[in-house]
């Protein structure tokens, strides 16, 4: 799976009912997260649209460096 839910669960509330599954954020959203806050504690003024694309930048290198096995 390239792009898993970062914090998945699942459970079933009762054993006659479905079981329900909340996937959660993605893992490359969770990376972006953590980039974003770090780009933000350096550099408050930059424009949020700039940071965003920034941290997914960061999370999509990342995700490929996982991919990859480095």
């Amino acid at each position: 799976m390239n792009n898993p839910p970062a914090f998945p669960l699942s459970f079933v509330a009762h054993p006659t009912e479905e079981t329900f599954v909340a996937k959660g954020m993605t893992l490359r959203d969770y990376f972006a997260a953590q980039a974003m806050q770090a780009i933000m504690t350096r550099s408050p003024a930059t424009p949020f649209s700039n940071v965003a694309n920034y941290a997914y930048e960061q999370a999509k290198a990342m995700m490929e460096a996982r991919t990859n096995g480095l």
